[in-house]
């Protein structure tokens, strides 16, 4: 699950109903030249 860390509501929501944050993601992408 993915969530918006600037939405304080919607995080707040996911963890008190269990959710706990695993880890950080990054999207790195690069297109062809």
């Amino acid at each position: 699950l993915f969530t918006d860390l600037a939405n304080p509501t919607s995080n707040h929501i996911y963890q008190a109903i269990g959710y706990r944050p695993v880890c950080d993601y990054t999207l790195y992408r690069f297109d062809p030249i």
